[in-house]
C-alpha cells in the first residue's frame, strides 16, 4: 500500500508529526474483503524530503496472502521563495535592473526566521 504525503519545506527542515489518512483492504469473517479508513501518525525527521517510510505489515490484507507493507512517500510542496536542491536550500529573489546597477542590498528572512542583508555585488561561496 503506497501513500503520498505532501510536506512544506519548513516541515521537512525542522521535522514534525503528521496524521495521515488512507484506505486499506482488510478481511472480515462474515463478508470477506472490506475497505476501512485508517488514520496513522508519522514522524517526519529533519531532512527526510523525498524519502520513503516503510511500515511492515500495515498494508492491505488479502485472502491467502501475507499482509502487505505500508509505504509512505514524503514529497515537498512548492515554496514561494525557497527551493531545495539536494542538501542545499536556494533563495530566489527578483531584482530590478536599477537595484542591480545601484547595488541595492537584498533583505530577506531565512527559513530559520533570521533576517539577512546581502549586497548584490557580494560573492558568496
Amino acid at each position: 500500500l503506497y501513500v503520498t504525503v505532501e510536506c512544506t519545506l519548513e516541515e521537512l527542515f525542522f521535522g514534525c508529526k503528521k496524521d495521515i489518512h488512507f484506505k486499506r483492504h482488510t478481511l472480515n469473517a462474515a463478508s470477506g474483503d472490506k475497505v476501512v479508513e485508517v488514520t496513522r501518525s508519522i514522524e517526519v525527521k529533519p531532512g527526510m524530503g523525498g524519502s520513503d517510510l516503510k511500515f511492515p505489515g500495515e498494508g492491505h490484507v488479502r485472502f491467502g496472502q501475507k499482509q502487505g507493507d505500508l509505504i509512505v512517500k514524503l514529497i515537498q510542496k512548492a515554496h514561494p521563495k525557497f527551493k531545495r536542491q539536494g542538501n542545499d536550500i536556494i533563495y530566489f529573489h527578483k531584482l530590478s535592473l536599477l537595484d542591480s546597477l545601484r547595488s541595492t542590498p537584498i533583505h530577506f528572512t531565512t527559513i530559520e526566521n533570521v533576517m539577512l542583508e546581502i549586497a548584490v555585488d557580494e560573492v558568496i561561496n
